[in-house]
């Protein structure tokens, strides 16, 4: 427990949730809630701190310093890579751990610093405050690399487990189903939801108890494939049709070289830079499933040309986490209760992963329980108001396997496993049923939903990502749309497919949807905003060297429904600022004073309000609209060269670089 002394010292005394978290504290409907409470009932932290929502510091106290069991907290905090820093107080000393480095048996190249109770007090009290500002990353920037990330790193190993895989004639398509299927059982077996017995059942050996124990084993095809067939009958012929495929017709044989392969994956046999033999840093049981499925998401798509082609970026973990923050704080009562969510373009399936957590959360704030869990059925319910589109295979078995993790993580493991030993085919299906392969141009509007969520491709037309090009939405050709971009179609599509009182929330290129001006970006965006309410609009093109990997162009998140209000309404605008220390902290600041109200008709009539807005506040724009009633200074001055023209003879205009001269004559 965190004493009041330390609590005192930290100067954090006075804060409460959704700052300070303790364990009796009411966190269910708090970011990372699921986190969070991992964190103390199976790490064992006594304290939390958050900024923005976000966790930053797991405190850890004991009356004596005990190595192994700060070592263990580190491994398993930094699997869950929303932390920074680990706090571990005792007796009179606090030690500062980061939580970005690699775990091993050395704890204390992870040391920042040690700190007394009575002789540092002073920088104690100021600690936390350093964490807020950003200070105390700067200054400890090199023990807080953002590369050793849990994400960094296990995508790092996964492309160059690939690549080995591809260089041992295993096609690209086989090697990345075999890595997901591997991930898969990664986490069944972490999370002991299957067992040493399983391992013994299913290969028919009784000396193979665990997955890495069947890999190490020479010439051990014959029993993997023995695994597969079990795995596919209890679990579901989705994700285990046949290794390293998803599709039993496309099945590629394994030899034994791809079996090493694995091997030395799940080992840890791979360091980044020298080949040398490493441990095995991941555990399964605390990375969130969102953090896997951002990590795939990216994996599937590291090819930087792939990427730009397509227009299909990776949202990081934080973004994706604020835009469901802001849209679940839109919806009401009973559209969390009942609502029906779609991602038309879904990715890895980050946006629904989350938005299943956040059900999660509301069935528990409903029961007024954070340590209650809903039955497998009421979970199952709650996926099938879960839906996806993607005009790729691969994005879609991503999202099924996601929320097949996020299913799993939530599930009751009694009831899981009668439901395994029992039934068989545990998982249900999702492919071809709520998660399709498929334009969301080809989709019927009479399909609708309270919520479109996602981040639409930012590709051109050009591209030929759809072959909907004669398509248009309330007398607006696709054609016509700024740049010929499929975002906007999106924008438009949309709200043919909400329900009453629905809305969309969608991340788009702020040039093309806010600040162009040029002709058929002010004729497509005034014609919207007829067709369209906006609810809220944060504007991040100050960040855009921050938020995405390849890709700088200014995104923005819009939540917008159908039109109903006829009157000048006013909506809210923000615009956060860049923050130096994001890649570390990974978490956004969205401060009150970056948030302004823009009445609608402003934003209709001004195609520069966007823009000027984005770096004016009410007094700053009052001084502006003062200044601009004077005549422009283009409109005084003239060049020399033109001055001699015969058309401007008669013009008494200041030249350009002559200096100042002297008007009237001295008396």
């Amino acid at each position: 427990m965190l004493s009041k002394k330390w609590l005192d010292a930290l100067n954090i005394s006075g804060r409460t949730p959704p700052e300070l978290i303790l364990p009796t504290s009411d966190f269910v409907d708090l970011p990372h809630s699921s986190s969070i409470q991992k964190a103390f009932t199976e790490v064992g932290l006594d304290a939390i701190y958050c900024i923005s929502g976000v966790p930053v510091v797991g405190i850890l106290t004991h009356s004596k310093f005990d190595h192994d069991l700060v070592k263990d907290a580190h491994k398993a905090l930094w699997n869950q890579g929303t932390m920074s820093l680990l706090f571990a107080i005792s007796e009179n000393e606090l030690r500062i751990y980061s939580l970005t480095q690699i775990p091993n048996d050395n704890l204390d190249e992870k040391l920042i610093n040690i700190l007394n109770l009575i002789s540092d007090f002073h920088e104690l009290n100021n600690l936390i405050f350093g964490i807020e500002s950003g200070r105390f990353f700067n200054e400890n920037k090199d023990k807080l690399k953002s590369e050793d990330r849990i994400d960094n790193v296990l995508l790092e190993n996964l492309k160059i487990t690939l690549n080995k895989l591809t260089e041992s004639n295993l096609p690209t398509e086989s090697a990345q189903a075999l890595l997901m299927q591997i991930m898969f059982i990664s986490y069944l077996e972490d999370k002991e939801i299957i067992s040493s017995n399983y391992f013994q059942e299913a290969t028919q050996n009784g000396n193979i108890t665990s997955f890495l124990e069947l890999i190490r084993k020479e010439s051990c095809l014959s029993e993997f494939y023995l695994l597969f067939d079990q795995l596919k009958q209890h679990f579901n012929g989705d994700m285990f049709v046949a290794p390293s495929s998803f599709e039993s017709d496309k099945a590629t044989i394994l030899t034994d070289k791809h079996i090493n392969v694995i091997s030395d994956f799940r080992e840890g046999n791979i360091n980044l830079s020298s080949g040398q033999l490493k441990l095995w840093p991941y555990d399964f049981k605390y990375i969130p499933v969102d953090l896997i499925s951002a990590v795939y998401d990216r994996f599937l798509a590291f090819d930087p040309k792939t990427k730009r082609e397509s227009g299909a970026f990776y949202t990081p973990m934080f973004l994706a986490d604020l835009v469901i923050e802001q849209s679940w704080s839109e919806l009401s009562r009973v559209q969390k209760t009942e609502g029906r969510f779609v991602d038309p373009s879904c990715g890895s399936g980050i946006f629904l992963v989350r938005l299943f957590e956040k059900l999660i959360g509301h069935w528990k704030l409903s029961k007024k329980s954070s340590c209650s869990s809903p039955s497998w059925q009421e979970l199952i319910g709650m996926l099938d108001r879960l839906h996806g589109f993607d005009i790729q295979k691969e994005s879609i078995r991503v999202s099924a396997f996601s929320l097949y993790i996020a299913l799993l993580e939530n599930s009751q493991p009694s009831e899981l496993l009668t439901l395994i030993t029992q039934k068989g085919h545990v998982l249900p299906k999702l492919l071809g049923r709520t998660l399709i392969v498929a334009d969301f141009f080809d989709i019927p509007t009479s399909q609708k939903y309270d919520l479109v969520i996602g981040n639409p491709p930012w590709v051109s037309r050009k591209n030929n990502r759809s072959k909907k090009s004669d398509t248009s939405w309330k007398g607006v050709s696709t054609e016509n749309l700024p740049a010929k971009e499929i975002a906007w179609g999106f924008t438009w599509k949309a709200l043919e497919h909400l329900k009453e009182n629905g809305f969309t929330s969608f991340l788009l290129k702020t040039t093309s949807a806010l600040t162009s001006v040029t002709e058929t970006a002010k004729e497509n965006r005034s014609n919207w905003l007829l067709h369209a309410d906006i609810l809220k609009i944060i504007n991040f093109s100050d960040l855009r060297f921050q938020l995405f990997d390849g890709c700088n162009a200014p995104t923005s998140l819009i939540i917008y429904g159908n039109k109903t209000n006829s009157s000048n309404y006013l909506f809210d605008y923000w615009v956060p600022k860049a923050d130096l220390n994001y890649k570390t902290t990974r978490f956004l600041t969205i401060s009150s004073v970056d948030k302004l109200k823009l009445p609608i008709n402003l934003v209709r009539t001004d195609p520069l309000a966007f823009k000027r807005h984005m770096w004016m506040q009410s007094p700053d724009f009052k001084l502006f609209q003062y200044l601009s009633s004077f005549p422009k200074l283009g409109k005084q001055l003239i060049t020399y060269k033109d001055s001699q023209k015969n058309e401007n003879a008669e013009y008494e205009q200041w030249v350009i670089g002559q200096g100042f001269i002297q008007h009237h004559e001295k008396k």
